[in-house]
């Protein structure tokens, strides 16, 4: 990861006008409906025609998300479960006009050098791209919840501010919709949180996550630099250039094919340091190295692949050929100013400043076989699996269970959150409860749709999402059919 300098996309102030206007009725809107005593109830289709003769837009209103989930959170330490009101949106109560429009996207792919803003992979040559919002619109997750938590930050949802350019993989296969803060999310004040996520807009990433040249891989700067602080007493620019020097002090690394990289020593005190380690601010690098796989295979191939072509250049440079001139400027750019806009950015780049140091530092002896140590990576760095998409409508779906139905066993109600769903919207006056579907390892329990006591259709959760996918009118499902997921299920404890 790299800084990335933010610029203000020139849009048309209608545009900005319609977004100002959609987000003051979303406020509008969870403000009149966070009360306490509607807890346990749902919304009726009679209270959304009322909302929309409030003049709430009829959009809106139809993906009001609004019900009493249990969820799982951290506090003092400890997890403890509590039923907690949920109101705010699911991701089709957005307008991608608004915030995915054109003017914004050509400013986010200028301003990133057309790079993915978490893994520095140049998008264009294989997709689109996405533009993400690092704080997310609909719902945020946590590391250890599989609940998704609302309103989230909607308000945000078309700052400029809080977009990003991302590929697919890093954006819906990765991050999703995690937002983890340490103290706790302040919806109304962002501003105050301290986020895991690290913001390119407003921090360094290479003060948290650099890479080593020896295997491609990212790793927690951060930690690094506190353990040899600590036990060394190195500033964070001596620890810089030891490590350039000798990259094998860089703990807990291994090659392609699990070969330790690092120094035994290194690794066995490194170890000992972190046990007695509680500094929870310590693990922004490794937690971004983890949210985004940063370090999945087929990321690491490409950067392995990277560096092999970047050792040419070096060579390049210090030989006597008619491109001596040209690759040494490119690779003191490259150091001398790594985010800037007018030089031909490569990929990478935080990885190419680091092998670059390395290099120039000869902190390997003279005769390493680099290029021939890279091949070798090449060979026997296995192709990712293809990767999971993110759930469709993840924010959508979810189980909930009636008063009456809190003791049953092995089976679940699923609804899909839409004015348009009738188990959702039409009981009155009936109690219920959200609990949230378990995307990692529930995908492959069986979907029930049933009329009456007749069973008319069944499948998979995963062939339900991938049907959701490719047909925006899935509701109808849900207004057909009663659906049940069957599973693992104990009754449900009041």
């Amino acid at each position: 990861m790299m800084q990335i300098p933010y610029v203000t996309p020139e849009q048309d102030p209608t545009v900005l006008e319609q977004a100002d206007q959609l987000v003051q009725k979303m406020r509008d809107l969870v403000n009149l409906l966070s009360h306490p005593s509607r807890k346990y109830r749902l919304l009726t289709v009679d209270d959304r025609q009322k909302l929309v003769h409030l003049n709430y837009p009829t959009a809106l209103v139809n993906n009001v998300a609004f019900f009493t989930e249990r969820v799982r959170q951290e506090q003092d330490g400890k997890f403890v479960e509590s039923d907690q009101q949920m109101v705010g949106f699911t991701s089709a109560a957005f307008r991608t006009e608004l915030y995915a429009n054109e003017t914004i996207k050509s400013t986010l792919v200028k301003s990133h050098c057309g790079r993915c803003a978490y893994c520095e992979t140049l998008i264009q040559q294989s997709e689109y791209g996405d533009v993400e919002h690092f704080r997310p619109k609909a719902g945020y997750s946590n590391a250890w919840s599989n609940n998704l938590f609302r309103p989230a930050y909607y308000q945000l949802a078309y700052d400029p501010r809080n977009l990003f350019y991302s590929c697919s993989i890093c954006n819906q296969a990765y991050k999703k919709n995690y937002f983890e803060v340490i103290g706790g999310n302040q919806i109304n004040a962002p501003e105050t949180e301290q986020a895991i996520l690290i913001n390119p807009y407003l921090e360094d990433p290479r003060r948290y996550i650099r890479f080593n040249p020896l295997n491609g891989r990212a790793y927690p700067f951060d930690l690094v630099a506190a353990f040899y602080s600590q036990t060394k007493g190195w500033t964070i620019e001596r620890t810089s250039q030891e490590l350039w020097t000798k990259p094998r002090m860089i703990p807990g690394q291994s090659n392609s094919i699990t070969v330790a990289t690092s120094d035994y020593q290194v690794d066995q005190d490194f170890q000992m340091w972190l046990q007695g380690t509680k500094d929870i601010s310590l693990r922004r690098g490794s937690s971004n190295i983890n949210v985004l796989g940063l370090n999945r295979p087929a990321l690491i191939k490409s950067r392995v692949g990277h560096l092999r072509h970047m050792r040419g250049l070096l060579w390049a440079s210090q030989g006597q050929g008619p491109d001596k001139g040209a690759a040494n400027q490119f690779l003191q750019g490259l150091l001398e100013n790594p985010i800037s806009q007018n030089a031909i950015t490569p990929q990478y780049t935080s990885l190419s400043i680091d092998a670059i140091q390395t290099w120039n530092a000869e902190g390997i002896p003279g005769d390493f076989a680099w290029i021939e140590s890279y091949d070798r990576m090449l060979e026997q760095c296995n192709e990712e699996p293809s990767a999971v998409e993110t759930e469709a409508y993840n924010d959508a779906f979810c189980y909930m269970l009636f008063e009456h139905e809190l003791q049953l066993a092995g089976r679940r109600r699923l609804v899909y959150i839409s004015d348009s769903d009738k188990v959702y919207g039409n009981p009155m006056g009936r109690r219920a409860i959200s609990l949230a579907i378990d995307w990692s390892s529930e995908q492959d329990n069986s979907v029930l749709m049933m009329q009456g006591q007749k069973l008319m259709r069944s499948m998979t959760i995963r062939e339900l999402l991938d049907e959701a996918r490719h047909n925006p009118q899935i509701y109808r499902q849900f207004q057909r059919y009663e659906i049940w997921v069957t599973g693992n299920f104990p009754p449900f404890k009041s």
